[in-house]
């Protein structure tokens, strides 16, 4: 369940995502003053510990404690590492903008769901290369059905585009952009612009050509496996899929966002993960959160031989 603080604006209606106390002793420790000051000044900027000590005139040591008492907390995280006078820093940022109380829970009421989704900060920044306020800013390239590529396949996971952009379409008041391509029909002009690539390299050729320059992408060497450059691991089973956004190495300033599986039920995995986990998946690798590049692995709940919600396994 995800909560967002709503206010008036001078433009209209402005909301943000927001985290929730319940238990009083959780708000008694993040409302301590020294631990508010430290997440004033990171919602500013990302820090390491010894800056922040600096910064606000408190002892290292001190601001250590308090930082592994906000991470518990769940409202820090680690953004990356830096290397300072040799050793490896920790540069943490905190991920919420707000945080709020609910004391009864009863007190909320059902109304329908707005006709936009509204986005947490990190989804929205996940997806700003590819959406706007604007529109669509990328093309959706799926396999062609017909016999093609190398491998000479056809691809199945094609209508796996329509569950993506309903989910993209739901982040915007109107599109008319008819955005979804054939992987055979994009020319190589095309092939430098942003672009969200569905299905494997054996049944999507744009996904052949961007494999070799993935953090996590396919071993093509027999069966298909996903292997990661990240934690040097392979996932061999048909449910496993990868969530890559990355640089499009054909397009200075543009990415890729690769969504793609070992077969037709890790595609839909993939697809699964991004439209229903999406603030999960832009939280980065579990090995490595500065690469945005995950592997996902299909569950069927239900039993009724259909993927319907998945494991994040890194």
């Amino acid at each position: 369940m995800g909560y967002f603080l709503v206010r008036t604006g001078e433009s209209g209606w402005e909301s943000t995502f927001v985290a929730v106390v319940k238990d009083p002793e959780v708000a008694k420790k993040l409302f301590h003053p020294i631990r508010w000051r430290i997440l004033k000044e990171l919602s500013k900027n990302p820090s390491y510990p010894l800056a922040l000590a600096k910064k606000l005139k408190i002892d290292e040591q001190v601001v250590y404690y308090h930082i592994r008492i906000l991470e518990r907390l769940g409202v820090l995280e680690v953004e990356r590492t830096e290397e300072k006078r040799g050793t490896l820093a920790k540069v943490y940022r905190v991920n919420t903008p707000a945080v709020a109380a609910i004391i009864d829970e009863e007190a909320f009421e059902a109304k329908p769901s707005p006709a936009v989704k509204v986005l947490s900060e990190r989804e929205a920044k996940f997806l700003e290369p590819f959406v706007s306020p604007e529109g669509i800013k990328c093309s959706i390239v799926v396999g062609s059905p017909d016999a093609h590529g190398e491998f000479r396949a056809r691809a199945r996971d094609g209508h796996f585009a329509a569950d993506l952009a309903l989910f993209l379409g739901s982040t915007l008041s109107v599109t008319r952009e008819i955005v979804t391509k054939l992987d055979t029909e994009l020319s190589e002009a095309e092939l430098g612009q942003n672009l969200i690539v569905v299905g494997g390299p054996r049944v999507n050729s744009v996904a052949a050509k961007l494999n070799d320059y993935l953090p996590i992408r396919f071993s093509l060497k027999r069966h298909s496996a996903i292997y990661s450059t990240i934690s040097d691991t392979s996932y061999f089973e048909d449910e496993h899929g990868l969530i890559v956004k990355a640089p499009n190495p054909f397009g200075e300033g543009t990415y890729v966002l690769v969504l793609a599986g070992n077969s037709y039920p890790g595609t839909r995995a993939a697809v699964v993960a991004f439209v229903r986990r999406l603030d999960e998946v832009a939280r980065g690798n579990l090995y490595n959160p500065s690469v945005q590049a995950r592997v996902v692995l299909g569950v069927d709940m239900d039993s009724d031989g259909r993927i319907d919600d998945v494991e994040l396994v890194e």
